[in-house]
């Protein structure tokens, strides 16, 4: 699917159905980014006046660092350009940053705090949230929200594959 030295993709789908390549002999991420691109493709198709909410939680556990950045610009992409609404579910700050609008702190069973993503990581209110960023923070490599995933994710801004027309026109609100 992927050189694993330059994270090129390798081959197309057509050749994985045409030399026989069965679901079964995938890899475990290999099925986890199938059900991912699955459940895309269904808010791709979802009718117009059907409001879609994603709910995605840990959507990036079992697949490999050149997976995940293109799996959140893809979930980017679909969110901006289908209005759609994503509850996005995960304790790694790398990705909530790189996708949140805005953050909802869960502590003892509630939401401690809640607010605009960047408001919330830069002056959290909560003991709670502020210990947790603090935990955070101290982690090598933490002082730099994103690191390698954020690299990679910035990389692809560019990345054709990505940014070509495979999206229906945006609908309307």
């Amino acid at each position: 699917m992927y050189n694993q030295e330059t994270g090129a993709p390798v081959g197309c789908a057509e050749d994985y159905v045409r030399d026989g390549l069965r679901y079964g002999e995938l890899s475990g991420g290999q099925k986890h980014l199938i059900y991912i691109l699955r459940y895309f493709a269904r808010c791709l198709a979802a009718d117009a006046t059907c409001r879609v909410v994603l709910l995605c939680d840990e959507l990036l556990g079992g697949l490999d660092y050149l997976r995940q950045p293109r799996v959140l610009r893809m979930l980017r992409r679909l969110k901006k350009e289908l209005s759609l609404a994503v509850l996005y579910i995960s304790t790694e700050l790398h990705q909530l940053h790189l996708v949140a609008d805005d953050f909802a702190f869960l502590h003892d069973g509630g939401i401690c705090e809640f607010g605009p993503a960047e408001e919330v990581m830069e002056f959290p209110k909560h003991p709670a949230t502020k210990d947790y960023l603090h935990q955070f923070k101290s982690l090598p490599g933490g002082h730099r929200l994103g690191g390698k995933l954020a690299e990679a994710f910035d990389k692809l801004a560019e990345d054709a594959d990505l940014n070509a027309d495979w999206l229906c026109p945006a609908r309307p609100p």
